[in-house]
């Protein structure tokens, strides 16, 4: 063609492994700090509690980024009709389709070996972590309601495998607080792209259009009540009572823990954070420090930090 005289443009072919890595998604590995939380709430610091959970993370991450890949891979169409999303790389076409299909496999591969690492509970709720997660990318994220359950689930079953990297025991009143405070989450994530979106059309591969952002708000409200609720009936409980001497400040950790999640729903509603609110949750330096003093008072009911301190 150039020998004929027209304009050719030449396009270097070819993928790179800068690409490869962004389609892993590695910034989404945050997410998988949850499991430390049955540690921290067990007062289980030890360091073989730690590597073992630190070698739980790296197995949850691999199936992560493996269904991260399955889920873009099937959200091709979606993807390319999205603001943001469209410079994926699978939507782009930056990484070709069968470079994605080798490194999932390799991922499942990894995750599945060190999982059997850790033992046979941690391999069983790590494959329920990978089937639903297939099921939430090949049907259930279209579904309304459906899908922010099925998200809410997700997180806490990192949670549950925290329990089991660590060997810690999980208290139920922590299993039953940790799935409406992802419930909140899951609403905050569609508020978000309902915030974000262009126009009042249905969201590309979704069930959600404008008109769900009230009911959304309602449910992320009803979530955040249902936490708090539970967390203070927790206060009342035996475990409480024994991990917990000065139980009136953990009353006290209500309060910015309360704070924290009604600002993540406004700031969903709102749209000013990103579609991810967990890893937004992770950058946010104001919620960190709302975190941070939940932790704190729960600490020092806890009185760890005299035992740490004196």
């Amino acid at each position: 063609l150039a020998g004929d005289g027209h304009a050719v443009t030449e396009i270097e072919g070819g993928w790179s492994w800068r690409d490869m890595a962004r389609a892993l998604r590695p910034h989404q590995w945050v997410k998988n700090i949850l499991l430390f939380l049955p540690m921290i709430a067990a007062h289980a610091f030890g360091l073989g509690t730690f590597l073992a959970i630190l070698l739980g993370i790296v197995a949850f991450s691999a199936a992560a980024s493996a269904i991260y890949i399955v889920n873009d891979l099937l959200d091709l169409e979606a993807d390319r009709l999205h603001p943001t999303k469209r410079h994926r790389p699978f939507a782009s076409g930056a990484v070709p389709i069968g470079a994605g299909m080798l490194a999932c496999a390799g991922l499942l591969a990894l995750a599945l070996s060190l999982a059997a690492i850790l033992g046979a509970g941690y391999v069983a709720t790590l494959l329920v972590y990978i089937g639903l997660s297939l099921g939430y990318s090949l049907r259930l994220k279209r579904m309304r309601w459906v899908d922010v359950f099925t998200l809410a689930a997700l997180y806490t079953l990192r949670v549950v495998a925290g329990a089991q990297a660590g060997g810690v025991e999980t208290s139920i009143y922590m299993l039953i607080f940790i799935f409406p405070v992802f419930l909140t989450l899951g609403c905050v994530k569609r508020l978000t792209e309902l915030a974000k979106a262009p126009d009042d059309a249905p969201l590309p591969g979704r069930g959600y259009g404008r008109r769900d952002q009230e009911d959304l708000l309602n449910m992320a409200g009803l979530g955040t009540v249902g936490a708090l609720v539970i967390f203070g009936l927790y206060a009342l409980s035996d475990h409480a009572r024994a991990l917990y001497p000065t139980r009136w400040i953990l009353w006290l950790a209500m309060l910015p823990l309360a704070l924290w999640l009604a600002r993540m729903v406004a700031l969903g509603f709102k749209g000013r954070m990103n579609y991810d609110p967990i890893v937004h949750a992770m950058r946010d330096r104001f919620g960190i420090g709302l975190l941070l003093i939940t932790l704190s008072l729960m600490f020092y009911s806890a009185g760890l930090w005299a035992e740490w301190f004196s």
